[in-house]
């Protein structure tokens, strides 16, 4: 079980996605993603406070590094 945080950084990490424009996993697509409204789209919906913002970009990059 993982912690809600850490649910939120895999979605972030998943969804918005964080990789490259160029990356295999965007193939097929029209073009690359809005990242930035992805992600406010997620953390809103999350309800998540701005005041935990950057405990959540630390999760993030936790994740991309795992």
């Amino acid at each position: 079980m993982a912690s809600p945080m850490w649910d939120l950084a895999h979605a972030v990490w998943q969804f918005a996605p964080m990789c490259g424009d160029g990356d295999r996993w965007l193939e097929g697509r029209p073009g690359a993603p809005d990242r930035p409204a992805r992600i406010a789209a997620l953390v809103g919906g999350y309800g998540l406070g701005a005041g935990r913002a950057d405990e959540l970009a630390d999760m993030v990059a936790d994740h991309t590094r795992s």
